[in-house]
């Protein structure tokens, strides 16, 4: 079939150009296809970085436990991630918690105490954050208790120390920390509200400190972040600790007890304070009657001491406590009256120069005389003054060779110095000089014993109720080498009766350094022991019938020898005596049937120091007060935060039950 062309155009033509579209409209898709792939290859480049991120497996580490390691991660916009840990800048606040170190490629937290920090990391501007706590490893716990009795007037710490044992590290205490709670609230509980003497009572209420509320037994329960530490055993005792106001737990001054002296009604008056140059005094009376303390009050402070050893000496005679010191230029009375308060001052004896040294003596007789006695080294002399009852002191001065060391007196009044002098033909005496400050005028009666003496010299003598004498004089041997072992001592006598008699005692050892020896007359038996310097214990000598007779020894007791400073104590014709030791404080009786035996056990009188980590008693401070027929024990205890405490004991023994058969 043939077609026009109109035909051909009309049928031809549009599809032609139909076809050039399409053709146009594909070249166009595959252009906008090439440009889709464009847009694809710009959405799978790198990821953009957009933070950083700490990793620790734990928060909770342990003081001195195993270091934790620790890495540091940037974080894209892709989710995926990358280690910077080694190019990462590591901060900790504060930097005493812990540290950030690398080991071998690897880096570690290292705890370095316990409490909370703030681990943060940074890298190009990125930074990340973490909290950390530190806790103790411990692995075991160490409470130890200050003391097991507790005095009945004051709050005082439970526990000496309570220490948190630390793998490879120190301790470190937790006494802050621990909980305490008493099976018998009546007995004690922790309130704290009852003040120690020893600290300010500002401080309140006293954590840790156990409040007694009556005297008895209880249990304390310990427990420390919820781990039981077991119960402790307390006893509140019959005792008071006594000090002064003005001592605090550290860094207080010396205080010591300056006397515990009595009156004839039995009541004590409780003398305390602080000395060093100057010292301050307190008195506060134990009144028998009602069995309490009664309000303490401040006899004088910062007063002048600045002795060459002087010691404060007291007595106590209805209402009036007198006091008796030296200076180096002055020798000082004071009354005090315990009703109204007030003191009244009075000097014995002055000088221009240091003349006045220890040691000086107040001795009282039962019908109120007293002798004050004092070193002068001016005039090389021991020199005395003496008071009557009604309180008038002596405007003369009685004068004794200077060994006042060798001096004593008794409550009768008898009054005896002792020495040993040697004459130009080489012969050696034993010198006395007594009198009786009782009566007036005083006549001084001066006597000399031939003796036979290589070396040393008298002791302090020991006076009877009638005036009879018993003098100890240690010496040694006289050959080429010196040996204290064969050392020993004589005993001079002197009786109303039978006149001077002279003994030699061998004892192995007395002349050691620190032995004691000490005498005493009860009726006409003079008692007299010779206590080891090592500690081994006592020999007792009886004098009975012109003789001394070895009796039965008193053994050490604990750690102590029993005679230290006090000698045993006259009563219904035998004799008492106070041995401190470890646990106790004990009361002996002598008679000659049965020799030593306990009387009695006051304690503990301490327990508040450092021996065998409880326990520490100063020996030279122990006092013993006897009057009609009974006893009552104080004592200084050192140790407690480097200060000294001071305890006193009121209950009393019945020394009656010490009596010599048929007496």
């Amino acid at each position: 079939m043939i077609m026009t062309i109109k035909e051909f155009s009309r049928r031809f033509i549009p599809f032609a150009v139909s076809t050039i579209l399409t053709l146009l409209l594909c070249a166009c898709g595959g252009g906008g296809s090439s440009s889709g792939s464009g847009n694809k290859e710009e959405t799978e480049s790198p990821p953009v970085a957009q933070k950083v991120s700490i990793s620790l497996s734990t928060t909770e580490l342990l003081y001195y436990g195993e270091k934790q390691a620790i890495s540091l991660s940037l974080i894209y916009s892709d989710g995926s991630s990358e280690d910077i840990t080694s190019s990462a800048e590591w901060s900790v606040d504060p930097t005493t918690v812990a540290k950030i170190e690398a080991t071998d490629g690897t880096t570690y937290v290292h705890p370095l105490e316990t409490g909370s920090a703030t681990i943060t990391a940074s890298h190009q501007g990125h930074e990340d954050s973490i909290d950390i706590t530190v806790s103790p490893y411990i692995h075991s716990i160490e409470t130890v208790q200050r003391a097991i009795t507790f005095p009945k007037n004051t709050a005082m710490p439970f526990l000496k120390h309570a220490h948190a044992r630390v793998q490879g590290a120190p301790d470190f205490s937790i006494l802050g920390d621990i909980i305490y709670t008493s099976s018998n609230p009546d007995i004690a509980d922790f309130s704290g509200t009852l003040y120690s003497v020893i600290v300010h009572p500002d401080r309140s209420p006293l954590t840790g400190h156990l409040t007694p509320r009556s005297v008895g037994n209880t249990e304390v329960i310990l427990n420390y972040e919820g781990v039981d530490l077991g119960t402790r055993e307390v006893t509140v005792g019959d005792y008071y600790l006594i000090g002064s106001d003005r001592q605090r737990l550290n860094n207080a001054p010396w205080f010591s007890t300056f006397g515990l002296p009595s009156n004839e009604k039995g009541n004590i008056a409780l003398l305390t304070g602080s000395s060093s140059g100057q010292f301050t005094v307190d008195l506060q009376v134990f009144n028998a009657a009602t069995n309490s303390l009664e309000e303490k009050f401040n006899v004088f402070q910062n007063f002048e001491l600045q002795s060459h050893g002087s010691v404060l000496r007291s007595t106590f005679r209805d209402q009036v406590v007198t006091l008796f010191w030296i200076t180096p230029t002055a020798a000082l009375s004071a009354d005090i009256n315990t009703q109204t308060k007030q003191a009244s001052f009075v000097t014995l004896s002055e000088s221009t120069e240091d003349a006045f040294y220890e040691p000086n003596y107040l001795f009282k007789s039962d019908s109120g005389s007293l002798l004050a006695c004092w070193l002068n080294t001016s005039v090389l002399l021991t020199q005395c003054k003496t008071r009557t009852p009604d309180g008038i002191w002596s405007q003369e001065m009685i004068e004794l060779p200077r060994d006042i060391r060798s001096m004593n007196a008794n409550r009768q009044g008898y009054a005896a110095l002792t020495r040993v002098i040697e004459k130009e033909d080489g012969q050696k005496l034993l010198q006395t000089h007594r009198f009786n400050f009782d009566q007036q005028p005083i006549e001084i009666i001066v006597e000399e014993l031939p003796i036979s003496l290589d070396a040393g010299g008298p002791r302090r003598p020991a006076i009877s109720a009638t005036g009879s004498l018993a003098i100890p004089i240690t010496y040694a041997p006289r050959r080429d080498e010196f040996d204290f072992n064969e050392s020993g001592l004589q005993l001079a006598t002197r009786t109303l009766t039978d006149g001077w008699s002279l003994q030699e005692i061998y004892a192995y050892g007395v002349m050691r350094v620190g032995t004691e020896i000490e005498l005493s007359w009860s009726g006409e038996r003079a008692l007299m022991l010779v206590a080891d310097s090592l500690g081994a214990g006592s020999a007792t000598w009886l004098f009975s019938g012109m003789s001394w007779d070895e009796q039965e020894s008193l053994g050490a007791i604990g750690l102590a020898t029993p005679t230290l400073d006090h000698p045993p104590i006259p009563v219904n014709d035998s004799w008492v005596m106070h041995v401190p030791a470890v646990d106790n404080f004990y009361l002996f009786c002598f008679d000659e049937a049965s020799g030593w035996s306990q009387l009695d056990a006051f304690g503990p009188m301490g327990q508040w120091g450092d021996i065998s980590g409880s326990f520490s008693v100063r020996q030279s401070n122990q006092l013993a007060l006897i009057w009609q027929e009974h006893a009552a024990f104080g004592t200084e205890d050192g140790g407690y935060k480097n200060n000294s405490l001071t305890f006193f004991h009121p209950n009393y023994s019945d020394l009656s039950l010490c009596t010599l058969p048929g007496s």
